[in-house]
């Protein structure tokens, strides 16, 4: 059944995509409409999510301090591939900075589960500016979020691309990194 429904999705997917008439795809657009974002459960399914939804679709510098709070244990593990934090406060700083910095929206798109482990399908937009250029980038993730008993975030690593989602759109970084990636794995 599950590969029925996957292969119905691809082929809808591909269909779609051949009668669309706006131009290549990005890369976040190219995987969901390979993946639709119905592939796991609903994120209304689960209770314990739903600190760190609150947290994600209100960030902002006043409500982030009180979000952290409700979502997170006291001690835990934290890894977005730019920063690892173990502590509420070093990660609500963390977060406090990156939203006077940044613009951020988060949309939720499923998740699985197996136990205290949640693994949680998104896509994220980040408004900023660089030096004098406005930069707006979309990328995809997935979190893997684990649950102490008493349903507060105790691990959480982000799973993206940060070269595709963020340094590819930096000044004099993004192109030193188009040139090494296209290097890689090119014919000789």
């Amino acid at each position: 059944m599950a590969l029925l429904r996957t292969s119905l999705t691809a082929a809808f997917a591909g269909l779609l995509s051949a009668c669309s008439s706006s131009g290549p795809l990005t890369p976040h657009q190219d995987y969901l409409t390979a993946a639709g974002s119905d592939t796991f459960s609903s994120i209304e399914q689960e209770p314990r999510l739903q600190g760190f939804i609150a947290l994600m679709n209100n960030f902002t510098p006043d409500s982030i301090p009180a979000a952290v709070e409700r979502a997170y244990a006291k001690t835990f593990y934290f890894n977005d591939t730019f920063h690892s934090l173990q502590e509420r406060e070093d990660l609500t700083r963390y977060f406090v900075a990156m939203a006077e910095k940044a613009s951020t929206s988060v949309q939720f798109l499923d998740f699985a589960s197996t136990g205290d482990d949640i693994l949680l399908r998104w896509t994220m937009t980040l408004k900023f500016k660089v030096w004098w250029k406005q930069i707006e980038v979309t990328s995809i993730g997935v979190s893997h979020l684990r649950f102490n008993a008493q349903g507060e975030i105790v691990l959480h690593q982000d799973y993206w691309d940060s070269a595709e989602g963020f340094y590819y759109h930096l000044p004099l970084v993004g192109g030193v990194l188009q040139k090494i990636r296209g290097g890689v794995g090119a014919n000789q």
